[in-house]
Parts: structure tokens; C-alpha cells; sequence
């Protein structure tokens, strides 16, 4: 319990540091693994995306990537097709075990283990409504766990977000 208020204590005060005429996204994940979502919009081509995902019987994970925007890139007349916007980024992973008699998993290698640390890919794509302060997107994430073992992994999901 412990690590998701430390956890949330890191992204709240990260984004609080840049509060000033940004735009933060506040959502959740529904996929592998579902997640509370917090985006913050850099520039039009920049973002940084976080997630906090937890399995109350196994582990706590965050993830956090650097995303690189591609506004504009579909050269339509359709609104909605003008909303889209695909993106792509990097990012690490760090998952905290819940306690020491968790399953064997994809992010450790024994039981006893209680930390593992890797490194994402998303690739994506977010519609946002020029009317409406929302966002709905589709991800797919390959990874590779790096600590305490070597092996991949694979988040995938939809996403809702607020934005203001």
C-alpha cells in the first residue's frame, strides 16, 4: 500500500511543477494492464503519459513515457479523421510486488522476488473532440523486463481521458 502513495505522491507533484496554461489529461486504462491514466500535453507534438496499474494480490505497476505526436497526419476533410492522431514514445516500467508470496509472472522471475524494472514502446492513436474536453484512444505497448530477469511483455488497451 505503501508504494501506490508514494507512487501517486511522485505524479502529483510532477505535474503540479508544470500547472501553468497546460493541458493534463485524468483518466483510466480498460486492457493488459488496466490503469489510471494522467497525460500532460507539452506541445502539440509532445507529451508525457503515466499509469498506475495494481493487482491488489500481486504487484503495484507505473509506467511512464515520453510521446512523440503526429497532429495533422492524416490528410482528410472528415472531422473526426482530422481529430485522430497517432503517436509513438518510450518509457519505463517499475512494478513493486504486493508481497512475497506472489505468482510467478512475465514481470519476475521467482517467487520472491519484489522489484522489477523494464522499458516500454507505445504505439497509438487518441481521437479528441474540438467540442467536448475528452479523449479516446487505442495503445499497444511491447516490453521488456530488464531487472530481476530478461523477458518481454505486452500492454495493450483503450484509454478515456478528461482533459482540462
Amino acid at each position: 500500500m505503501k508504494h501506490i502513495l508514494i507512487s501517486l505522491l511522485l505524479l502529483t507533484t510532477a505535474f503540479a511543477a508544470h500547472a501553468e496554461g497546460k493541458k493534463y489529461g485524468v483518466g483510466f486504462v480498460l486492457g493488459d494492464p488496466s490503469a489510471l491514466s494522467f497525460r500532460y500535453d507539452q506541445t502539440k507534438e509532445k507529451a508525457w503519459d503515466a499509469q498506475l496499474a495494481f493487482s491488489m494480490s500481486e504487484y503495484v505497476l507505473f509506467y511512464g513515457d515520453y510521446l512523440v505526436k503526429f497532429p495533422g497526419v492524416f490528410n482528410s476533410e472528415q472531422e473526426f479523421v482530422q481529430q485522430l492522431t497517432p503517436y509513438a514514445g518510450a518509457g519505463p516500467v517499475l512494478v513493486f510486488a504486493s508481497d512475497n508470496d506472489h505468482s510467478r509472472g512475465s514481470y519476475f522471475d521467482k517467487r520472491s522476488d519484489s522489484f522489477a524494472a523494464g522499458v516500454r514502446i507505445p504505439f497509438g492513436i487518441e481521437w479528441r473532440s474540438d467540442q467536448f474536453p475528452v479523449g479516446i484512444g487505442l495503445e499497444i505497448a511491447p516490453g521488456i523486463v530488464i531487472l530481476p530477469n530478461t523477458d518481454g511483455f505486452l500492454h495493450g488497451g483503450v484509454s478515456f481521458r478528461y482533459y482540462f
